[in-house]
């Protein structure tokens, strides 16, 4: 009989060795698994991230690119205006120098007009800008392109009437504009506005 029980105790032993390594075979297994998880987890977060950024990136892209060609629509008539202008101003200006005689230096005419093109178009294209981001609720651009339009034809009548002998206050005409419009009387306005001495 003990012979046959150390035999018992011996396959006993061996199952439970057998059992002990199937077990830990499949801890190892489950823990390989969990790691597969969690790497294909990993690589998913990192794929769906890189969708988020490509299509933030693209939208913003379409986004900008839709703004900026609607300011452009809204620019270029008022560009094409803004340039006339500078340009009859230039003409008139050159007539007007030589008209009094005055020596014509084309050098500096062109710099001074390309300083006026950079100011007003830098201009133009920012109240463009403002009136399309605002969805053209305001007509920013409108009245902002019309002022520079209308500080250009004063320069314009001013050259042309200069050499007639005749000058425009532009101050004064200010003045009976306010007076005329906002009813404010012309001693008011000389407090507003004082001369150096």
């Amino acid at each position: 009989m003990g012979r046959i029980h150390r035999l018992h105790g011996y396959f006993h032993e061996e199952a439970q060795d057998r059992e002990l390594h199937l077990r830990l075979h499949k801890e190892k297994a489950d823990v390989l698994d969990r790691g597969n998880f969690v790497v294909n987890r990993l690589s998913n977060l990192y794929l769906m991230k890189e969708a988020i950024v490509y299509t933030t990136t693209g939208g913003f892209a379409a986004i900008a690119t839709a703004f900026v060609a609607e300011s452009l629509q809204n620019m270029i008539p008022w560009l094409i205006v803004s340039c006339a202008v500078i340009l009859c101003d230039l003409l008139f200006g050159v007539r007007k120098s030589m008209l009094m005689g005055e020596k014509v230096r084309f050098s500096r005419a062109i710099r001074a007009t390309m300083g006026k093109m950079v100011t007003y178009f830098a201009f133009v294209c920012m109240v463009c800008m403002i009136s399309v981001a605002s969805h053209n609720e305001y007509p920013i651009d409108v009245y902002s392109c019309l002022l520079v339009c209308f500080i250009e034809g004063c320069s314009i009548v001013g050259n042309i009437l200069k050499p007639k002998g005749i000058n425009i206050n532009l101050i004064g005409a200010l003045g009976v504009f306010g007076k005329k419009v906002f009813k404010v009387d012309k001693e008011d306005v000389k407090e507003i506005i004082e001369k150096e001495k």
